[in-house]
């Protein structure tokens, strides 16, 4: 969908000054429309200092928007993301390859890394990317602010200094209650809520594609069921179960909810903190 560019030398006169890439649209995607972009944008003036700081943490969020072609947005700037969220993946012929650590490597399993010479995660070090990824989300909502896709190449992730993830695509997400400026995204195969599903196999496409908070929070529960699960083709599983062993009762039936209840009775990302610390 886009290219990025490595802006080294380019600096805009916020603060920190962070290094830049520019995030530039294939020819099929542009124009993207300009003011869903902005919207994003716009909405780091209106945060308190240390929401901003919490929010940058969490999310490589847009900076500036890129105009510079036809009648919308060209692309758009991003800070540079921080070589943590990198690892050098190991080929078939030795040789190293440095590589976003997508969250999809977590649940590849452990031959994989082996095989790549990668740093297994231990169970502690995932359930702390998953209380990453909840804090990232319940600051995501409290903004007013719908992710939308989430999937495990949607965040990257870190195991030193200390475990977390990152949300990258930011250019995709949604203020409540507005549409994302790629209009009706889909959903990633095996990431769809059963509220799409239950769309799809009636032939409606509109409500196939309807992304919010409760699809937010189902698309929580399966990244964390996803991410400690240590079977085989983890990143299909959507069957809590597999992982009831791993989890103190009052995380397992917060999970089996996410994964089982009714969309508006789905937990919150606010209420998956708040058990994790328990």
């Amino acid at each position: 969908m886009a290219f990025v560019y490595d802006l080294e030398s380019f600096r805009i006169g916020e603060q920190p000054a962070w290094p830049l890439v520019y995030k530039r649209y294939k020819k099929p995607v542009r124009p993207v429309p300009v003011f869903g972009l902005e919207s994003l944008v716009k909405m780091r003036d209106e945060w308190h200092p240390d929401q901003l700081k919490a929010i940058d943490r969490h999310f490589n969020w847009m900076v500036r928007v890129v105009t510079d072609d036809q009648q919308g947005a060209a692309g758009v700037l991003l800070p540079r993301l921080d070589d943590s969220f990198f690892i050098n993946l190991r080929n078939s012929y030795g040789e190293y390859k440095h590589r976003p650590a997508e969250g999809q490597y977590l649940a590849a399993g452990k031959d994989y890394y082996t095989e790549k010479d990668l740093t297994y995660p231990s169970l502690d070090e995932r359930i702390a990317l998953c209380m990453s990824l909840v804090k990232g989300m319940g600051l995501l909502h409290r903004a007013g602010v719908v992710y939308g896709d989430l999937s495990l190449r949607n965040f990257l992730y870190r195991l030193s200094p200390t475990p977390a993830v990152i949300y990258v695509d930011t250019d995709a997400m949604r203020p409540k209650g507005s549409t994302s400026v790629f209009s009706l995204q889909p959903h990633t195969p095996d990431w769809e809520p059963p509220e799409a599903l239950a769309a799809k196999r009636k032939g409606d496409g509109i409500g196939f594609a309807v992304q919010n908070f409760n699809t937010d929070r189902y698309k929580l529960g399966l990244a964390i069921l996803r991410i400690l699960a240590d079977v085989p083709r983890a990143a299909e599983k959507r069957d809590p179960t597999l992982i009831r062993h791993l989890l103190p009762r009052h995380l397992y039936e917060l999970l089996d909810h996410s994964i089982h209840a009714a969309p508006a009775d789905r937990p919150t990302a606010k209420t998956w903190h708040e058990e994790f610390r328990r």
